[in-house]
């Protein structure tokens, strides 16, 4: 990190100020970012001027500041170096500037050219500032104008933002110990559809914290929970919560499909216990695998995998072609579903290339008595050069949003009624670009 002082001439602007630092010192301010989805990251990357967010910044931190230097450290961390307009602050005044400075900054970033230009595409988080990037500010005087006075106060800055950090994932603990103790949760359902037959062949089941809760987020809830020792208690939680409602909504020719979290194989006999009490039996449930689950022992991973396809119940890939973990997943266990990811979808009516991946993608891992999804479907146009390549199993909010609410037939089927689907099979040359 100090390699910024010394690309940007921060030293030679301190010594220009012309004044003893010990008596009346800088301050350095560092914004720290964490909880960051790296996918979601590279995504904001793309979409956001960096440059023109750091230029904006400092003229936001001029209206607290005199600023002498703002630079980007991470791709949303900053330093900044300041002084102070007028008197020097006593320690409260500091403190409340510290507060107002870090509320200004949580609007900047959820203005609507940073983090607020997208928030309408993720309707299910009330806050995406919330629910994939938080902030810890730290900041520590600089009282000497040169290397060693810049480093010492660049430690002491970041110690401070890891005690900001802390206090604030002790809030999120006990927002999680909240609803642990309550049962607060709710099941969302996603359909994944059959274009040719015009049904719900499954529901995916999807778990949120309370409206209006910093939780609300499933990936920002597990996170916690897992760096809090709590994941088995969530997980547990959440399974029954699926299955509860799932009961509810009567459905007896579809799926249901929840996430198999890294430490539900070690309590398979509970998980027959909840099917028993919801009498949902195990030919009716499918265990997704995701490429983000964290799998320690591998090899024990696949017996409880054997053990489940044994007992009757459905196993899934999920994320398919996002990394190598699914690729190992694939050829290591017997699964009856496998789940493309969204990445091979995104654009995929203008990229040749991933046209040719996802039809050859389909051509080696198809079984007909099993199900490959493509899933995440946004848009018409991607629909379209998915339905050239032939395949007719699909998920995505162009079809349905998740929703408490599982739709009925009738819905789902006049829903997909204006799609025309050709009656072709997908190894009859009948892909084309």
């Amino acid at each position: 990190m100090f390699d910024f002082v010394l690309k940007s001439n921060t030293l030679e602007k301190l010594r220009n100020i012309g004044r003893d630092l010990w008596e009346k010192p800088v301050m350095i301010l560092l914004m720290r970012g964490f909880f960051k989805d790296e996918e979601w990251i590279s995504y904001l990357s793309m979409k956001i001027n960096t440059d023109e967010m750091v230029r904006e910044f400092k003229e936001r931190l001029s209206r607290h500041f005199d600023v002498i230097e703002v630079v980007k450290i991470g791709q949303f961390d900053l330093a900044a170096i300041v002084d102070f307009k007028g008197q020097f602050p006593n320690e409260k005044v500091l403190n409340d500037m510290m507060v107002k400075l870090e509320v200004d900054i949580v609007d900047f970033l959820m203005s609507e050219k940073y983090l607020g230009k997208i928030k309408e595409q993720i309707d299910i988080f009330t806050d995406p500032f919330k629910s994939f990037v938080d902030f810890s500010i730290g900041h520590a005087f600089i009282r000497k104008a040169d290397e060693d006075g810049i480093v010492t106060a660049i430690n002491l800055a970041l110690k401070d933002a890891e005690i900001r950090k802390r206090v604030k994932m002790n809030k999120l603990l006990q927002e999680l110990l909240r609803i642990l103790d309550r049962q607060d949760l709710e099941s969302y359902f996603q359909p994944i559809v059959d274009l040719k037959d015009k049904k719900a062949i499954a529901y995916e089941a999807l778990i949120r914290g309370p409206k209006g809760s910093l939780l609300r987020n499933p990936g920002i809830l597990f996170k916690v929970a897992a760096s809090s020792g709590l994941e088995m208690e969530l997980d547990k939680l959440a399974r029954r919560k699926h299955l509860e409602k799932f009961k509810q909504f009567g459905i007896k020719d579809a799926y249901i499909s929840i996430n198999l979290g890294p430490l539900t194989p070690l309590f398979i006999d509970e998980v027959d216990k909840d099917m028993k009490r919801y009498e949902i039996p195990p030919d009716m449930v499918i265990w997704e695998i995701s490429e983000k689950t964290y799998i320690d022992d591998f090899a024990a991973f696949l017996r409880v995998v054997e053990f489940l396809t044994s007992r009757g119940y459905r196993v899934a890939v999920d994320d398919f072609g996002a990394g190598f973990t699914t690729f190992k997943l694939t050829f290591s266990i017997r699964s009856h579903f496998i789940k493309i990811d969204r990445g091979v979808v995104k654009n995929i009516e203008s990229d040749e290339d991933k046209r040719y991946l996802l039809y050859k993608m389909i051509q080696c891992f198809y079984r007909p008595n099993d199900a490959l999804v493509i899933e995440g479907v946004e848009t018409k146009e991607e629909l379209n050069s998915l339905i050239k390549i032939g395949y007719r199993y699909y998920q995505g909010f162009y079809f349905f949003k998740p929703s408490p609410k599982i739709p009925t037939d009738e819905e789902i089927k006049e829903k997909l009624s204006s799609i025309e689907m050709p009656d072709v099979k997908i190894f009859n040359a009948y892909y084309e670009f």
